[in-house]
């Protein structure tokens, strides 16, 4: 029942999980920051544009994600946009971009800019 906005968001994370697997345990989250729709149903050629943020906590994270030659990144995208794509039922083009939000996981204004609260 979640959104697809939020579920398009969890599937990247998974991506990036699985990418990294142990180097970076849980200091990602993946915003979705824009979901543009508008061509979803063009009978042509049905089309959604995903753009997310994968907001980690130190420049040495942001390399990691990224990989060499952009390398690991593009892995990710690939992999989150297949998934994406089964979810929503037409063709996503994926926009994935690596932002440093410094100890984001150890602050209330760090976790509510990635969008989670503490209880």
């Amino acid at each position: 029942d979640a959104p697809e906005r939020d579920i398009a968001s969890e599937l990247i994370r998974e991506k990036v999980m699985l990418e990294l697997r142990q180097e970076l345990p849980y200091r990602a989250a993946v915003v979705v920051e824009a979901m543009d729709e508008s061509r979803r149903t063009d009978a042509k050629k049905p089309l959604v544009t995903v753009s997310a943020v994968i907001h980690v906590e130190k420049d040495s994270q942001k390399a990691m994600v990224i990989g060499k030659k952009g390398q690991r990144i593009k892995a990710i995208g690939e992999r989150a946009r297949k998934e994406i794509e089964r979810l929503l039922g037409c063709q996503v083009m994926l926009e994935l971009l690596v932002r440093v939000e410094p100890d984001w996981t150890t602050s209330d204004k760090g976790m509510a800019k990635v969008g989670y609260t503490r209880r």
